[in-house]
């Protein structure tokens, strides 16, 4: 079975660990990229959901990573420090089970 793991604060990952995401805390740009290389290597993982205000100071290397066509699939998480775009989980998951794109 595939997990979900997300990376952001305290604050952000407490909540997606009482739903039973995988979490990992990261203060810094640089601590995020470390992270999620370790993720994208895992098997069991097939969704990872990262913080925007993590991802905004390295957009460009984290666009690359996240364009990956292989699973696991990669999004940005709005935040309140970061908003955006609410992440569409049905879309993502359909795509982690490759029934959709």
């Amino acid at each position: 079975m595939q997990k979900l793991a997300v990376i952001g604060d305290e604050h952000l990952v407490l909540a997606y660990r009482m739903l039973g995401a995988e979490t990992y805390v990261a203060h810094t740009a640089e601590e995020m990229m470390e992270i999620l290389k370790e993720l994208l290597e895992r098997e069991d993982i097939g969704v990872i959901l990262v913080a925007r205000d993590l991802v905004e100071p390295v957009m460009e290397d984290f666009s690359q990573i996240a364009s990956r066509v292989k699973p696991p699939i990669v999004s940005i998480l709005p935040t309140m420090k970061a908003p955006g775009e609410p992440v569409d989980m049905r879309k993502l998951l359909m795509k982690a089970l490759g029934v959709g794109g």
